[in-house]
């Protein structure tokens, strides 16, 4: 009825819907472009003009080239990859994907909070931070060994039990330790007095071997033998030692039964032959009997 002649025409001038920028273009919108050139025009360097280009790449090219003209449709692409990848959104937060064993961190958790590395005090908690980010306290904890220290009897204790397939590298580890917060060791008078008896008698044996030198005439060759040997066994005593130590051992400097053992009263005796014949002492470990 409207158009006779051309139907169709008329149809498809009625419901062709119009282009957004075919509308007038409201001023904030002339404005912003504006902006845009200008920051584009002055800018030094490659990578400011992608980071300005990239903030209207929702726009298509041929609008944006009737204020930048001869902005190549390559550039144009850049830009919005730039823009998908978030720089132009403003600082960025770094995720990091971390891929671990939990078999791993389980076992070495298990060492790290042992009686090899760790002491619970009788005192104090300490405030640390749980998965949540929320503040919690803990029971107090000494910390025997140094990080290195550590590592090193972990990857023995794992090479004596045949689990190396557990090792963390030692970068891991480290960073572990300083996560699980622990006081360090200074002292352990008053906390395991055993081992702060045993660490004195080394300083005082030590001390005598020094009066030795220089009293009555030792030979400095025997006085350093003397010095590095004992050094040597007070760091066995404070590492190799603790993951030799067990509850039955063919070794008897290393076998708890044994060594707890009343040597007179059979009522505080364990026979160390009931873990069978191999926890008979029949060797002889050389490093405790240096």
């Amino acid at each position: 009825l409207m158009s006779p002649d051309n139907p169709k025409a008329l149809m498809d001038k009625a419901f062709k819907p119009p282009s957004d920028y075919e509308r007038p273009r409201p001023v904030k919108y002339e404005q912003m472009m504006q902006n845009v050139k200008e920051a584009f025009e002055t800018s030094d360097t490659r990578s400011d003009r992608m980071a300005i280009i990239s903030l209207v790449v929702h726009i298509p090219l041929h609008e944006i080239r009737r204020y930048i003209p001869g902005l190549s449709s390559y550039y144009y692409t850049m830009a919005r990859q730039y823009a998908r990848r978030g720089y132009a959104s403003g600082p960025s937060i770094r995720h990091r994907r971390i891929k671990y064993s939990l078999a791993k961190v389980e076992r070495f958790v298990q060492f790290l909070t042992s009686y090899k590395v760790t002491l619970g005090l009788p005192y104090g908690t300490r405030r640390v931070k749980d998965t949540q980010n929320r503040w919690i306290e803990i029971p107090n904890t000494l910390r025997k060994l140094r990080a290195g220290e550590i590592y090193h009897l972990y990857k023995r204790e794992l090479e004596l039990l045949g689990e190396t397939s557990l090792l963390l590298p030692e970068s891991t580890v480290k960073k572990m330790i300083h996560i699980c917060k622990a006081e360090r060791r200074k002292s352990l008078h008053g906390v395991d007095i055993i081992v702060a008896d045993a660490m004195e008698s080394f300083d005082n044996s030590e001390a005598m071997i020094d009066t030795m030198l220089n009293e009555y005439g030792m030979y400095k060759s025997v006085h350093a033998s003397l010095i590095s040997n004992m050094r040597q066994s007070r760091q066995y005593l404070r590492t190799d030692y603790l993951i030799h130590a067990k509850e039955f051992s063919s070794y008897a400097d290393h076998c708890w039964s044994y060594g707890l053992s009343d040597p007179d009263d059979t009522a505080f005796q364990t026979d160390c032959t009931t873990g069978g014949d191999e926890y008979k002492h029949f060797r002889v470990c050389d490093r405790c009997e240096a």
